[in-house]
């Protein structure tokens, strides 16, 4: 069952990383997530909840964000 999950999980961040990138939004997978930069932390999460939805049957998925520490 795990790899399944993994499968699915992995195609739905592909999914939204082409679809933020035709939208020129860089996007980085990040374990099981995506990074991207603050400015664009809405569009990806409207697109990340768009692509589970697509594969998860309409279920719309909780998605939480956190702020990387800047340095210089």
């Amino acid at each position: 069952m795990a790899p399944y999950v993994n499968w699915i999980e992995s195609g739905i961040l592909v999914d939204a990383i082409r679809v933020l990138g035709d939208r020129h939004v860089p996007a980085l997978p990040l374990y099981d997530g995506l990074l991207v930069k603050r400015k664009d932390v809405e569009p990806a999460q409207e697109v990340l909840a768009d692509r589970f939805a697509a594969r998860m049957g309409g279920v719309r998925p909780t998605i939480t964000t956190a702020s990387a520490v800047e340095t210089v």
